[in-house]
């Protein structure tokens, strides 16, 4: 299993502790933490029984390659987002959905509520970056490979000093 299907199971797990089916991530950082896709402008979809990624056409390649392992809405490019949630939720036979109403705007909410009418919206604020707060064997490694790396560049610049150089000389 994935470090990325770990957290869409533990975020599905905190979903249905608040009493909803499922949670849409609307915030690009945490759909990328969630899926790797580094891509914008789509929305995922979380629950014991669903994990779908929405997004356009124009990341199909790169959905495949990087979220092999979830499945896709791609819509069509005269189809708003709205749209695209709509079909999902309601194919999914969700009936609360938890949204991020710390980045979600009112029009985007009120929109998605107009489309989904059977549907209870639950606010929820944090509940992904929470997530996020406690570290995965995974980011532990990336962050020990990152200061490796700062610690090599600082290494090179430091050999490079010379007594009365400027941040700009040194720069150069």
């Amino acid at each position: 299993m994935s470090q990325f299907q770990q957290r869409r199971q533990r975020l599905a797990r905190a979903v249905r502790g608040i009493g909803a089916d499922a949670i849409l991530v609307t915030n690009f950082t945490n759909v990328t933490y969630l899926t790797g896709f580094t891509g914008d402008d789509s929305y995922l979809l979380v629950g014991d029984a669903v994990e779908v990624l929405m997004s356009d056409p124009r990341y199909t390649q790169q959905l495949g390659e990087e979220c092999p392992d979830l499945d896709l809405a791609i819509r069509k490019p005269s189809t708003t987002n709205v749209t695209t949630v709509e079909r999902v939720v309601k194919k999914a036979g969700i009936r609360t959905l938890a949204v991020e109403s710390g980045s979600m705007t009112l029009q985007l909410h009120a929109e998605i509520a107009a489309k989904l009418p059977a549907t209870t919206l639950h606010p929820t604020n944090g509940l992904v970056e929470r997530l996020r707060e406690i570290k995965d064997k995974h980011e532990i490694a990336e962050i020990r490979e990152a200061v490796q790396l700062a610690e090599q560049a600082f290494g090179v610049i430091r050999a490079a000093l010379r007594p009365e150089q400027t941040e700009r000389e040194l720069s150069f």
